[in-house]
């Protein structure tokens, strides 16, 4: 399912890192998709904020890579490269 989503997510990146703006925009978006995200995770934490469980550790690398899903630096030759 995430993989789906992480593809999903690249292919709008692509599509909006077309130029300079777009791609400032793009890594907007991204941020916000990913903090949403990590938002998320912690809403089902019993303490909120508690940094040190896998719950967290698992959402903030899931946020991490939403972000470079929308950074036009991960792509190369219009293929997103997860670095």
């Amino acid at each position: 399912m995430m993989k789906t989503v992480l593809a999903a997510l690249a292919i709008v990146g692509t599509v909006y890192a077309q130029n300079a703006a777009q791609s400032s925009f793009a890594a907007a978006v991204g941020k916000g998709l990913g903090e949403a995200n990590l938002g998320s995770c912690l809403a089902f934490q019993d303490d909120q904020t508690d940094t040190t469980t896998t719950c967290f550790i698992a959402c903030n690398t899931t946020a991490e890579k939403i972000g470079m899903a929308f950074n036009a630096s991960q792509y190369d030759g219009g293929v997103y490269n997860s670095g």
